[in-house]
């Protein structure tokens, strides 16, 4: 465990704090940028690791984010907290025979939506932990990619399978009168994870792994069918997406911004 907040950056609770993979916000002073210690919820939700990159409804006035819990039952736990208040409340608990890496989540209006890809971890591992906590998980074919929705309201879980793909970034998700729409930065699998290794990005890996080139990529999630189908809105590499927020999150959009590398130049050799 530890409290290096070095992904993003966020206001929970009434404070600023920086935020990683694991649930230990650290809370700093927004002008001098001292740390003030960590953020401390009224409540005992428990869990292992989160994502850094919670989602806000400004009309519900909540954020929204999940827990993933190791042990001999291993689960996604969602929840949401009112703005101002420390205290989590849950919406709905999955469980997962092996948990996977999951980076984001997104919301739309009525749903919670995490992306189930095929990086799978066996928390046995854990027990014998003397390798990079990543290191732990493996790309498993055996099964397909799923798309886990649980209703923000209710906590009822759908699950819609789909193709082997991974992502670190959701762009945005919006519903429709008879579907899903979920928007990635996709990749065909997780090398990226790989080439972005300090040693292979300084050049000091043999062989080199350049890195693979995500697709602006959307999922269509059919309520009534359960199918779920891609198609590529781009083929210029997008990460870290941005959206304007407070406008357009979780409805139907215009534009998405996002950083490229120049191909060809990809890295000093």
């Amino acid at each position: 465990m530890t409290d290096n907040g070095n992904v993003n950056v966020a206001k929970l609770a009434g404070e600023f704090v920086a935020l990683t993979e694991i649930p230990l916000p650290v809370a700093f002073d927004k002008t001098t940028l001292k740390t003030t210690g960590g953020l401390v919820y009224d409540d005992a939700v428990k869990g292992q690791g989160m994502t850094a990159h919670p989602h806000f409804d400004l009309t519900r006035g909540e954020t929204i984010n999940f827990l993933v819990r190791f042990g001999r039952r291993n689960t996604y736990t969602m929840y949401r907290m009112p703005f101002g208040q420390k205290r989590r409340m849950l919406i709905a608990t999955i469980s997962a025979r092996r948990p996977v890496y999951i980076h984001s989540f997104d919301l739309t209006l009525n749903y919670i939506i995490l992306v189930e890809n095929l990086l799978r971890m066996n928390p046995i591992d854990l027990l014998l932990w003397d390798c990079p906590f990543i290191e732990n998980y493996r790309w498993q074919t055996e099964e397909p990619s799923h798309f886990i929705l649980a209703h923000r309201d209710s906590g009822a879980v759908t699950r819609f399978a789909a193709p082997p793909f991974f992502a670190f970034h959701h762009v945005n998700a919006f519903e429709t009168d008879a579907a899903i729409i979920v928007d990635m930065c996709a990749y065909d699998n997780a090398d990226i994870i790989k080439a972005l290794y300090l040693d292979n990005l300084r050049g000091k890996r043999e062989p080199y792994l350049a890195p693979p080139v995500s697709q602006f990529r959307r999922y269509t999630l059919n309520l009534k069918t359960g199918a779920a189908t891609d198609e590529v809105l781009s083929d210029q590499l997008i990460e870290l997406p941005q959206i304007n927020y407070q406008r357009v999150k979780r409805h139907a959009y215009r534009f998405a911004y996002g950083t490229d590398l120049a191909r060809g130049r990809l890295l000093p050799r």
